[in-house]
């Protein structure tokens, strides 16, 4: 079971065209900023909006081909979809809710019934099988979202922003019932999240989409490691910087940056390369010193502080200067060092803390 799209389509301002593939028994993560397309690769996946042009081909069934004048209809493909508002029918139980799929694909009433109570069994949720679902929470009403999806075995399941209803701490209650549901699926998982948390919990892989196109795809280890965009990078939490490699020397791209003796817009890196690259530098590998420091870093440099943002006891600090980074560091270093915005500190990462690669 094999999911091979190349999806070219016109969605109002947005032109999506984007290639991807999911192998059998694969959960895939689509991430991307808001309007990159996520939502409408989803679509036409579940038959919502027929291509322009490209193909769509599920364990070797086409589902569209504009070009062969293929397009099977919603109701008829073997996906099942849970929306980010769920739209269960407020007039129907629980039990009907999840039913439904299979009453809409000719399932006799009863026997949907059955089906749909043996469902909310291996789900745990045996108890609320009769409620009305105006009483359910919302990882409660999300369950059922996602069993009311199941109940048809599907193919190929769509989740499109499942836990976006629920607050954190129903996120984190929801994310591990639906990991022990996907464990249990044996077809293919499509997820659309804005939420890294979402992907790592869930997705063996991410796609990341930016304005229609496929911009990187991976592991989400991959992407921390080598981020291929500034979305990514600020999405995994690290700096991204890109340049023009000349042996162990990275010259830096920002055109608006002095170049000086004192402080050239390069890195220095521990391997040796040649050619346009991406300079990946973790915040944690980026020291903060009041004064010039003594040290073998090989990447020194003066700056001042533009922006402080403090969570938990750890604070992300944004830099103007030669070479533009966030550095992390804890709260009770910004005390000792007295840092604030606008104060001048000087900016140190060793060669060996930066992970290069061809752009």
């Amino acid at each position: 079971m094999t999911l091979t799209v190349a999806a070219q389509v016109q969605a109002g301002s947005l032109g999506l065209d984007a290639t991807v593939e999911v192998e059998p028994g694969e959960t895939v993560a689509i991430v991307g900023p808001n309007g990159a397309g996520k939502t409408t690769l989803l679509r036409t996946l579940a038959g919502l909006l027929p291509l322009d042009s490209g193909r769509i081909d599920l364990d070797g069934t086409v589902l569209d081909d504009p070009a062969a004048d293929v397009l099977v209809p919603a109701e008829r493909r073997p996906v099942g979809v849970v929306f980010q508002d769920y739209l269960l029918f407020p007039h129907l139980s629980v039990t009907e809710n999840v039913a439904f799929g299979l009453r809409s694909r000719g399932t006799r009433r009863a026997r949907a019934r059955r089906v749909a109570r043996d469902r909310l069994a291996d789900l745990g949720m045996t108890e609320l099988a009769d409620a009305p679902v105006h009483v359910l929470s919302g990882g409660q009403a999300q369950r059922v979202a996602l069993a009311r999806a199941l109940v048809t075995r599907p193919r190929l399941l769509l989740l499109d922003e499942p836990f976006a209803a629920l607050d954190a701490t129903g996120r984190a209650s929801a994310r591990r019932g639906v990991r022990r549901d996907l464990d249990a699926f044996d077809g293919i998982a499509v997820l659309v999240t804005h939420d890294l948390l979402d992907a790592a919990a869930l997705a063996d892989r991410i796609v990341v989409l930016e304005a229609g196109r496929v911009v990187q795809t991976g592991t989400l280890a991959d992407a921390v490691a080598r981020p291929r965009s500034d979305y990514v990078a600020d999405l995994v939490g690290t700096n991204l910087l890109r340049g023009h490699a000349r042996g162990d020397r990275v010259v830096l791209d920002h055109a608006d940056l002095p170049t000086t003796p004192r402080e050239p817009n390069e890195l220095v890196v521990a391997d040796a390369r040649d050619g346009p690259v991406f300079a990946s530098i973790h915040p944690h590998a980026v020291t903060v010193h009041r004064n010039r420091p003594e040290t073998s870093a090989r990447n020194v440099w003066s700056s001042t502080i533009a922006g402080i943002e403090q969570y938990g006891g750890r604070a992300r600090i944004r830099f103007d200067g030669p070479v533009p980074l966030v550095a992390e560091i804890t709260e009770a270093a910004i005390r000792e060092l007295g840092l604030g915005v606008g104060v001048a500190i000087w900016v140190s990462v060793k060669a060996t803390e930066i992970t290069v690669f061809a752009a």
